[in-house]
């Protein structure tokens, strides 16, 4: 579980540093740290080492693979009216395979000359290992700083995601889009509830440990899946439909798929389905373990029987 804290919070920082690093040699030093800790393949670390800024472009299509980082993540925090300006201005971390790659004179040199203005220390001197040293130094320095960031509420979440996702305001909005807003900024707000309280009290029992991150790991997925509904639908202008409010949509769409010359025959499997199952059922027939699911399997069989009668219906009355 502790793994997954990790994840979530390498992602977070990944989203951070792509959306308001915009320096090539700050980007790839930023984006190298985080990379060399999470990838498992030494070949591809080594050779983005090696090629150093030159490898951005790898590097950065390389950890958005990594983490499963979209665009629209990157521009939802870039435009959170409370992330980057309420921000304190920090210096970012830098690595030491990152830094003896830099060109001296174009890169090193004037970084070092930045981070000392910044920090009003000067290095003993210009040799490469000196200015290296001197910018880790620093670097580390300011980034053991703890920087402030306020979280957005709900109205703010809100009026981000309708600037992401245009069609939210439209009138002809599917209706349960608007439901996964709402459920989504719920989502939101448990996941932080929950993760601050792990990340804030040491002294939790084993058993509130997992409660927490239980009730975390439920948001943050679920905010995933959302994400990714409203993702497709701006993209296609069609629902994906993977998440369970659409249960009824899909079965609707499937109906009406069906030719109107099989309507009939549908509709008697069905009748036969529910009997047989609900026999089943009845007779004790279905071990404990399954019954939720298989009742769960004969409402989905009854809820299609009315919507193919619908259809049955509308047909002979033409």
């Amino acid at each position: 579980m502790q793994g997954f804290f990790n994840t979530i919070t390498m992602k977070k920082k990944t989203i951070e540093i792509l959306a308001t690093k915009k320096k090539p040699s700050e980007r790839y030093n930023a984006l190298f740290d985080v990379f060399r800790k999470v990838s498992k393949n030494r070949r591809e670390i080594a050779a983005i080492n090696k090629r150093g800024v030159a490898s951005l472009l790898s590097l950065e299509y390389s950890i958005k693979k990594h983490f499963g980082i979209r665009d629209v993540e990157i521009h939802s925090f870039a435009t959170t009216p409370s992330a980057p300006s309420k921000q304190k201005e920090h210096t970012p971390t830098y690595t030491r395979e990152g830094l003896e790659s830099m060109h001296y004179q174009k890169e090193l040199r004037p970084l070092a000359a930045e981070l000392s203005e910044k920090v009003g220390v000067d290095p003993s001197d210009q040799k490469k290992v000196t200015l290296i040293d001197f910018i880790l130094e620093h670097s580390e320095e300011e980034d053991s700083e703890d920087v402030e960031v306020d979280l957005p509420d709900e109205a703010k979440e809100g009026a981000t995601l309708r600037s992401i996702f245009p069609f939210l305001s439209s009138e002809d909005c599917p209706d349960e889009f608007k439901i996964l807003v709402a459920d989504k900024i719920t989502a939101y707000e448990k996941w932080v509830e929950n993760y601050k309280a792990l990340e804030a009290n040491k002294n939790l029992t084993n058993e509130e440990v997992l409660e927490h991150a239980k009730k975390a790991v439920e948001g943050f997925e679920l905010d995933l899946d959302i994400m990714e509904e409203l993702n497709y639908y701006k993209e296609h202008g069609e629902i994906l439909g993977e998440h369970p409010i659409f249960a009824a949509h899909n079965l609707q769409k499937a109906v009406n798929a069906i030719k109107v010359v099989d309507l009939v025959t549908r509709r008697n499997n069905l009748k036969t389905y529910i009997a047989r199952d609900s026999k089943k059922v009845e007779d004790g027939e279905i071990a404990k373990d399954k019954l939720e699911a298989f009742q769960a399997k004969i409402k989905e069989y009854e809820d299609e029987l009315v919507l193919v009668e619908e259809r049955i219906a509308k047909n002979d009355g033409k």
